[in-house]
């Protein structure tokens, strides 16, 4: 990745939204996490790859209000139905690894720790010349053993995931996309 004189990270701009997928034609419902620490170098990076793979969250999911669908019913379904079956601390870690690209575009691994689960998420990222940064890639649930918690959701939501074919589908796969401001020419 080509250097700038230092890369830094708004981490107020930080979002992380998902998109779980419903019905046979696969629906998607979007939500985002309320409940986002980030964390980045303070004084700034040396070059936008040094920036990402710094870049550490963690999500608390400590009830419904931790995240946000736009419906209040369903965030308090998907926190009692699904996330509350999280083991430990109900919390989702991740650390962004082997950034690489150019200044506008690559590819990273995001390391995630979900359910007492690590796996590595492979993203695609862009960054536009006003600084706004978006990955995106896509995970698995069942993949962080969380087999149970999906079941528990598709059994609660089966009529509300029926499409118009009569089959009733919750899809596995979330896509997720990680928003960020990221400022070159920053820091001390």
């Amino acid at each position: 990745m080509a250097a700038s004189s230092k890369w830094c990270l708004d981490p107020a701009s930080v979002q992380v939204v998902w998109t779980a997928f419903k019905t046979t034609q696969k629906i998607g419902v979007n939500g985002n996490f309320t409940a986002l620490k980030v964390s980045a170098p303070e004084k700034g990076a040396k070059s936008l790859g040094q920036l990402l793979n710094a870049l550490k969250a963690e999500i608390k999911l400590e009830g419904a209000s931790s995240l946000s669908t736009g419906n209040p019913g369903r965030d308090q379904t998907l926190f009692d139905h699904f996330f509350k079956y999280l083991k430990g601390p109900v919390q989702i870690q991740g650390q962004v690894r082997n950034a690489e690209g150019t200044d506008k575009k690559g590819e990273l691994m995001l390391h995630l720790n979900m359910n007492g689960k690590k796996k590595a998420v492979p993203m695609t990222w862009s960054r536009t010349a006003e600084g706004a940064f978006t990955a995106q890639g896509s995970l698995d649930v069942l993949d962080f053993g969380l087999k149970t918690a999906f079941d528990d959701l598709h059994k609660t939501c089966e009529a509300l995931h029926t499409g118009p074919d009569g089959v009733s589908k919750t899809w596995s796969e979330v896509a997720l996309k990680i928003q960020a401001k990221l400022i070159p020419g920053c820091g001390k």
